[in-house]
């Protein structure tokens, strides 16, 4: 993995809510596509899903599917270790540059 310097750093979003938001719905995006193709599969049943577009086919399957308070619990502690994060990166940068 490559690493950057905080000076080649952009100025991330340290805003606890819009990470929270966003992580919560690319779990709920994964989950749901992941759950698709786990059904469809890859072997010699596969061909009896008529799947002509795959995005609509995984929203109707995962209709009704919400996170867990579980799932809810750790995005939010997850996204508030982020925020702070991010916080102190955007910090050091700013100081860096005065």
């Amino acid at each position: 993995m490559k690493l950057i310097k905080p000076k080649d750093a952009s100025d991330f979003e340290a805003d606890m809510l819009a990470i929270t938001e966003r992580l919560s719905k690319f779990l709920s995006d994964f989950r749901k596509t992941q759950a698709a193709r786990d059904l469809i599969g890859n072997d010699e049943r596969s061909g009896d899903f008529d799947v002509d577009d795959f995005k609509a086919f995984a929203d109707r399957l995962s209709a009704g599917v919400e996170l867990t308070n579980r799932d809810k619990r750790r995005i939010s502690e997850r996204a508030s270790k982020l925020a702070k994060r991010r916080l102190e990166t955007n910090h050091k940068s700013a100081n860096k540059l005065n």
